[in-house]
């Protein structure tokens, strides 16, 4: 029978997903029908299972049986699982629920199914992945929450100096209540800092600025060459640069 290019892109697939189920050849000391040789052997299809490279032998298996042997084809695939279960239990690496499922559709865009692969009691008797733990989010608490924004609306009768400060004071806190690892504002020479915080393994800078009016494109233009100027290092320093450079 032709193969056509949906049936090969699907064997190719399979073949990648059986790779490790079984060895290319026995060891001479271990048992002679654990392996694909052993396997392509016992089901007479010796002559479809080349020398060389493990995978392009697997999917020239399935892909000349299918042509040549359409008959064997689900023989085969369900021969290698059953003595792949074998090898990989005593490895301690079982096959897995999701493994035989992805199989099963494999197998069914090549034009077939395995009664035995879609038995449900079958199915159920193999473990499942376990999966991968998601990572837990850390959340402030509703009344720090509630006292921070309780600041802010007192921030209105403040002075500008002072109020800018306690700006600043209010977003350390509140990247602290996040588990952010906040800094305080710092001075150094030639320019300050008002703070930083972590986030997946790096640390942000932070420019904290409170205004009573919404911002034009002016500020927006001068705070973005400030932000490029903190990538680019290749255009040398000023005296004062040098200096905070060195103290880095």
């Amino acid at each position: 029978m032709g193969v056509s290019f949906h049936q090969s892109q699907a064997l190719n697939e399979l073949a990648r997903l059986l790779y490790d189920y079984l060895p290319d050849r026995p060891h001479p000391y271990a048992a002679q029908a654990i392996s694909f040789a052993g396997v392509a052997r016992d089901l007479d299809l010796m002559q479809f299972y080349s020398a060389g490279s493990k995978l392009p032998a697997i999917t020239t298996l399935l892909l000349h049986t299918l042509e040549r042997r359409s008959d064997r084809f689900c023989a085969l695939v369900l021969e290698i699982v059953r003595r792949g279960m074998i090898y990989l239990q005593n490895k301690g690496q079982p096959i897995r629920r999701e493994d035989i499922v992805n199989l099963n559709e494999l197998v069914r865009r090549v034009g077939f199914k395995i009664p035995e692969l879609w038995d449900p009691t079958f199915l159920e008797s193999l473990p499942r992945r376990t999966p991968e733990p998601k990572e837990q989010s850390i959340t402030a608490s509703p009344e720090v929450l509630a006292r921070l924004k309780q600041e802010l609306v007192c921030f209105g009768s403040l002075l500008p100096q002072a109020r800018g400060i306690a700006f600043e004071r209010l977003l350390k806190d509140l990247f602290g209540a996040f588990a952010l690892n906040p800094k305080g504002s710092i001075r150094l020479v030639g320019e300050q800092i008002d703070g930083s915080f972590e986030l997946d393994g790096e640390t942000y800078l932070m420019e904290a600025k409170f205004h009573s009016e919404q911002i034009g494109p002016g500020p927006l233009r001068e705070f973005r060459d400030k932000v490029d100027g903190k990538a680019s290092w290749s255009e040398g320093f000023s005296s004062p640069g040098q200096a905070l450079h060195r103290r880095r």
